[in-house]
């Protein structure tokens, strides 16, 4: 098989789809339509938030948590439990938490 009749081939075919306007009309308006509501269900998904902190952080992380939902209603919130301020600091260093809480003890010891 050659070049040219395979520039032939889809040649024709392109014709033959080009010629039925309904069916391109058709084809275009759900294109749009599926990138509007592409567009639409990501700009309206929730986000989402992992605040890790110890045990002795409870009240900050529930007075925190509170005040964002009255900010972002949309804005979900985890707490990732942890024991000591190093797994803590080793949590947001492997990407499981977006904010870590830790006393203002820990600076010393994690360096």
């Amino acid at each position: 098989m050659s070049i040219e009749s395979l520039e032939h081939i889809m040649r024709s075919r392109v014709r033959m789809i080009v010629r039925h306007t309904w069916l391109l009309a058709i084809l275009g308006t759900a294109i749009v339509v599926g990138l509007v509501w592409v567009g639409f269900y990501i700009s309206t998904e929730a986000e989402r938030m992992r605040i890790a902190a110890g045990p002795t952080d409870a009240n900050l992380v529930q007075a925190l948590s509170d005040e964002l939902a009255q900010l972002h209603r949309i804005l979900h919130r985890k707490v990732v439990p942890d024991a000591t301020a190093q797994d803590a600091a080793n949590v947001i260093k492997a990407g499981k938490a977006e904010l870590v809480i830790l006393p203002s003890t820990a600076d010393s010891s994690l360096k």
